[in-house]
C-alpha cells in the first residue's frame, strides 16, 4: 500500500524523481526499458511525480522518453514534470506535461514568462541559490503563482564531508524565514540528513535518483517515506555519487 504523506500546500506532491535524458537512456545495462521498470517501482513505493531533465541534441529521443513517462505517469496518477534551466527552450515540453521546475536561479522575467505560458493549471516551481534570489521572488505579483521553491545542496559536494551539518541547518532556518508562507520549500543534497534538514522548516528535502539502483526501489522509496512521515515528505534528485 502506498504511504500516506501531504504538506501543507496540496499541490506539491511528497516524494519525487528527478532524472535527465542521458540517465534514463544509460543508467542501466538494458537502457530505457529498465528504466521504466524501476520508476515504476519507485512509483509503487509512494513516489508522487517524475521530474526529466532534457538533455542532449537528439530530440526524438527526448520526445520519445516524455511520451513513455506521460504514459507511466498517468497510469499512476502522479505527475510528470519538465526540469530545465533553459525554460525559455523547452516551454513547449513543459507545455505537453504537468509544468515545470526552473533551475539555476531564473530571472523574475523567466518565471513571469512561464507562468503567462503554461498557464494557472500547471506546476510551477523554481530554483534558489542565494539569499537574494528568495527575495526576489518573494516581489513577484501574485498573479505569477508559484508551487514550490528549491534551495540546492547545502552541504557543498556530494559526499557531504566539506560543510558541517549545523552551518547547513542554519541556512536552511535562514531560506524558510524569507520563504512565503504559502510557498513549500524543497533542500538538496541532505543525503542521511534529512530528519534534521526537516526540523530545519524544510517542507521536502532531496537525495539521489540512486534510488533506482536499489535492489527493490519500491521497498526503498517506502521506507524514504516512512523516515519522513511524520515531517512533510522529501523529494529525490539526481546525484549520480551519492549515496541514499
Amino acid at each position: 500500500m502506498r504511504p500516506t504523506l501531504q504538506l501543507f500546500v496540496p499541490n506539491l506532491e511528497r516524494l519525487q524523481i528527478i532524472t535527465s535524458t542521458a540517465r534514463a537512456s544509460n543508467m542501466f545495462s538494458d537502457g530505457f526499458h529498465q528504466f521504466l521498470n524501476k520508476a515504476e517501482s519507485a512509483l509503487l513505493g509512494g513516489v508522487g511525480c517524475i521530474q526529466y531533465r532534457p538533455t542532449g541534441t537528439d530530440l526524438r529521443v527526448i520526445i520519445n522518453h516524455i511520451s513513455a513517462l506521460k504514459k507511466l505517469c498517468a497510469d499512476h496518477q502522479v505527475r510528470l514534470l519538465i526540469n530545465t534551466p533553459y525554460p525559455n527552450q523547452n516551454m513547449d515540453l513543459a507545455k505537453s506535461t504537468d509544468g515545470m521546475w526552473i533551475d539555476g536561479s531564473p530571472e523574475i522575467n523567466s518565471i513571469m514568462h512561464a507562468r503567462k505560458y503554461l498557464g494557472n493549471e500547471a506546476f510551477l516551481g523554481a530554483s534558489c541559490n542565494s539569499l537574494n534570489d528568495v527575495e526576489q521572488i518573494n516581489g513577484l505579483h501574485p498573479d505569477t503563482r508559484l508551487d514550490g521553491i528549491s534551495l540546492g545542496n547545502i552541504f557543498g559536494s556530494t559526499t557531504l564531508c566539506s560543510r558541517d551539518i549545523n552551518r547547513g541547518i542554519s541556512e536552511v532556518r535562514q531560506f524558510k524565514d524569507l520563504t512565503p508562507h504559502n510557498v513549500p520549500l524543497l533542500v538538496g543534497g541532505v543525503g542521511r540528513n534529512v530528519k534534521p534538514v526537516m526540523l530545519a522548516g524544510a517542507d521536502a528535502v532531496v537525495v539521489s535518483d540512486d534510488l533506482l539502483l536499489a535492489l527493490d526501489p519500491q521497498a526503498q522509496a517506502e521506507k524514504l517515506a516512512i523516515d519522513t512521515l511524520q515531517f512533510a515528505g522529501i523529494i529525490i534528485c539526481i546525484d549520480e555519487h551519492l549515496p541514499i
